[in-house]
């Protein structure tokens, strides 16, 4: 007669039992292989994903700076030409003036004009 365990399970029934836990074990340890080389997997997908958007971003800033430098270039050369073109006006402006000043000059000679020198002596 086979032994019996304390619960009263022979010694067969105990290895089949022990047989299907390590059964379910092994079929666990294998879910848990996939599903840990699913992760490393899925964390390498993530660094990569990361690096791609970090290298995207760093050209587009670089990007930005050169347009920025350029625009502060621009900006510097309108504000130049702004001053330049204001002197300009100015000048044109005195110029103005000083021929307003002839013109009357012209005006009032034309109305009164000189006597003659042989008159004066």
């Amino acid at each position: 007669m086979a032994a019996r365990s304390a619960d009263g399970k022979s010694w067969a029934e105990i290895q089949e039992i022990c047989s299907k836990v390590e059964s379910v074990f092994h079929e666990d340890a294998l879910k848990d292989a996939a599903r840990l080389r699913a992760l490393v997997q899925k964390r390498k997908d993530i660094a990569h994903s990361l690096q791609s958007r970090q290298s995207a971003a760093q050209r587009q800033l670089a990007h930005l700076r050169a347009n920025l430098s350029e625009w502060e270039e621009k900006d510097q050369m309108a504000k130049q030409r702004n001053e330049q073109l204001h002197k300009k006006l100015e000048e044109l402006e005195a110029i103005k003036r000083e021929m307003t000043v002839q013109l009357d000059r012209f005006r009032l000679n034309e109305q009164y004009p000189s006597l003659p020198i042989y008159l004066l002596q």
